[in-house]
């Protein structure tokens, strides 16, 4: 185990540009690290040694040769699986596209790329990102490296539990209903779902646009980056952030102000630990109440308050996806001439044909999504950020995301601020008793990016954010 496979991924390109260490010395410890807890976690794929081994030695010529490097250079990064990565095979979590190599990058990874990173591998998601949980037919199960008989959370699954374990300084994933802060919550490391519209979702697969979900999808999901630590979350964004061209939902990012010097003294904060629905375990309700005690103690104005409509925010997400009664899912599911469907894709498909929608009712569940929207930006009248859960409990035993009854009530949580297309961040703020990590959410106002990161970034220095997964290392020597 060396010390450089945790540290920040900004603190590595900094390392490699001074000619501290190489660009070749940095990939050859992050493969040594790989070998020996990926057997264990099973996160991280397509990791092809001699291809990221001359990736590097190019990325130290070039510095050696005095020319301009990006901001990632030689930094070791993964990717989702369900991105395009050219001359990378992309499954997206499922064995129908097993043979699928790219000739083309997704946006955000031809911008990592540019920026000099090296790209480790393709990390594991549940078939085509459609559980809370990580077990694909094109790679099996990834298990949390805090605990191996329990969930790295899904869909980003693989690329929380390779992050926390050392085996990559960074990489990018999706979130449509939680799938970046889920796993973040899981595994201890900060996950980042951006304002919608600020990084481009081009190249997935599935596409977010067209008959997937009945093009809901596209105005629900959001692509970030997620790391051991906040600081490279600010880092990373302003280079994977901008119109590309393709996706018609980006925005210009002049409004994007991360260098903005943000004063927790005076910041306006709402909290709440019930959603309605779910009841939160004692050791998170304890870990959102020590965060809140820390920012009153730095000045800021706390409040115990739940924002408006919250408790019906997965009722109106999970009717958007289902509006169709699973028409466009059975449908590309159909073009892949699959012989036996995923389990989740299964269950979703069974979810999605008892809720088939009339014309009238989508258009009245689209009111309700609008009046939502509404009622929590007046809510933000009172208030800069809001905190609160992730989820309702730690990481829960492997196989359980469909069949735990606590946990689509926990889905509030998440669902209420995928349907704001806020910008939220979550980040490790406490260990329950079990020794599993807590993960706290922080929310802001659409384009507001900067200050739920800047919240982050303070609550992490102050409290402690991810730690070394000790127990698995221990299993590894």
């Amino acid at each position: 185990m060396n010390d450089i496979t945790f540290y920040p991924a900004k603190k590595i390109a900094h390392l490699i540009k001074q000619k501290k260490i190489s660009a070749v010395e940095v990939a050859q410890i992050h493969l040594q690290l790989i070998g020996k807890v990926n057997p264990k976690i099973n996160a991280i794929m397509q990791v092809d040694e001699q291809r990221i081994l001359n990736d590097a030695a190019s990325a130290d010529a070039l510095l050696s040769s005095g020319k301009p490097c990006g901001p990632l250079h030689g930094v070791p990064i993964s990717v989702k699986d369900n991105f395009l990565t050219k001359n990378i095979i992309t499954t997206a979590g499922s064995r129908a596209y097993e043979h699928n190599l790219p000739t083309e990058d997704a946006t955000v990874v031809k911008r990592l790329r540019e920026a000099g990173a090296i790209i480790l591998g393709k990390t594991n998601l549940p078939d085509f990102a459609m559980c809370w949980d990580t077990d694909s037919t094109a790679y099996g199960r990834t298990n949390n490296p805090y605990d191996l008989n329990r969930s790295a959370g899904g869909s980003s699954g693989g690329e929380a539990a390779i992050i926390a374990s050392g085996g990559s300084a960074l990489g990018i994933a999706s979130d449509g209903g939680g799938s970046i802060r889920l796993p973040a919550h899981y595994c201890g490391i900060a996950g980042f779902r951006p304002s919608r519209g600020l990084i481009p979702t081009s190249g997935l697969i599935p596409p977010t646009t067209g008959n997937f979900a009945s093009g809901i999808v596209g105005h629900l999901l959001s692509v970030g980056p997620m790391a051991r630590f906040v600081e490279d979350l600010i880092y990373c964004l302003p280079i994977i952030a901008g119109k590309d061209g393709q996706d018609p939902n980006t925005f210009n990012t002049n409004t994007l102000n991360l260098s903005k010097n943000i004063s927790i003294n005076k910041l306006r904060v709402a909290f709440y630990h019930k959603n309605g629905s779910a009841s939160p375990a004692k050791s998170i309700i304890n870990t959102i109440n020590n965060v809140t005690s820390t920012l009153e103690g730095a000045g800021a104005i706390i409040n115990e308050e739940q924002p408006p409509g919250v408790t019906e925010s997965w009722e109106i997400f999970s009717g958007l996806l289902c509006n169709d009664g699973g028409d466009g899912l059975n449908s590309f599911l159909s073009s892949l001439n699959m012989n036996h469907l995923p389990p989740p894709c299964e269950k979703a498909l069974k979810v999605f044909s008892s809720n088939r929608y009339s014309l009238q009712e989508f258009m009245s569940l689209w009111e309700r999504w609008d009046l939502y929207r509404s009622r929590l930006t007046n809510f933000m009248n009172n208030y800069d950020v809001i905190i609160c859960p992730a989820a309702s409990f730690t990481a829960i035993p492997n196989a359980q995301s469909f069949t735990d009854p606590d946990y689509f009530s926990s889905e509030n949580y998440l669902a209420a601020y995928s349907l704001s297309g806020w910008p939220s961040v979550v980040v490790r703020a406490g260990t329950s008793e079990e020794g599993l990590p807590i993960g706290i959410q922080i929310i802001a106002q659409h384009g507001c990016d900067h200050l739920v990161l800047a919240v982050a970034n303070y609550i992490e220095t102050s409290i402690g954010g991810w730690k070394i997964p000790q127990k698995l290392f221990d299993s590894c020597l």
